[in-house]
């Protein structure tokens, strides 16, 4: 046997044992009934964070980056008081945050502290450049809308690991930083009443309001864990 035919004997012999696990793998993928034909690749998933402001285009998925979703809950939880997160359920169980139509505005948790009931939410990106909400309704069963007193805003900066993974996720350009909103809860209200949140802000002649609506048939619940 000639020198390069042992050569290219051998080379043949590293690709094979190479190439072997790998074709297994992919053999035995697509024996799977919902797999796509073996001579089809795979599709690349399309996704985008859930508070991405753009639409979502078409074969698009709107996902929850999971740091980004622990980031938040723990700014709720960093605050004190017994926390109760809020979210909804999606059609295979997953949870999934409550926002208003347009993403930006997110409840986040109802939390008890100092004796007081609070509401905290996330506005995702202030595009608008109109200042803080200064004012809010609660909107209760019957359509009964009450009033809740905004303390003062706070500016949270995202970590880099956060900015990041919005990024990945497939947001082209996250916001630096975020703002935290806690409204305060009348005492005479039950929370497990609460269907809508409403806040407004005035620049100038300039009217702006967010809603946030919650679930009918999936009401808050007045206890609280830490």
């Amino acid at each position: 046997m000639k020198r390069e035919t042992r050569l290219n004997f051998w080379f043949l012999i590293i690709f094979i044992a190479i190439s072997l696990p790998g074709a297994v793998i992919l053999f035995r993928k697509k024996l799977k009934p919902d797999a796509r034909p073996i001579f089809m690749t795979d599709e690349v998933e399309r996704r985008l964070p859930y508070m991405a402001p753009e639409p979502t285009p078409p074969g698009f998925k709107r996902v929850v980056p999971p740091q980004t979703s622990a980031f938040v809950e723990n700014l709720a939880k960093e605050r004190g008081g017994g926390v109760q997160l809020l979210f909804e359920i999606g059609p295979q169980g997953q949870r999934r945050p409550i926002l208003s139509p347009d993403r930006q505005l997110q409840a986040v948790a109802l939390r008890r502290a100092t004796e007081i009931n609070l509401l905290d939410l996330v506005e995702w990106d202030k595009s608008t450049n109109a200042g803080s909400f200064d004012r809010a309704k609660l909107v209760i069963d019957h359509g009964k809308e009450i009033e809740a007193k905004v303390r003062p805003t706070v500016q949270i900066a995202l970590p880099e690991p956060i900015f990041h993974e919005l990024m990945n996720f497939g947001y082209i350009a996250p916001p630096r930083q975020i703002e935290w909103i806690e409204l305060e809860i009348p005492a005479n209200v039950d929370a497990r009443q609460i269907r809508q949140i409403s806040l407004d802000r005035q620049n100038g002649p300039r009217h702006f309001n967010e809603t946030v609506n919650l679930r009918a048939h999936d009401p808050l619940s007045p206890k609280l864990s830490s």
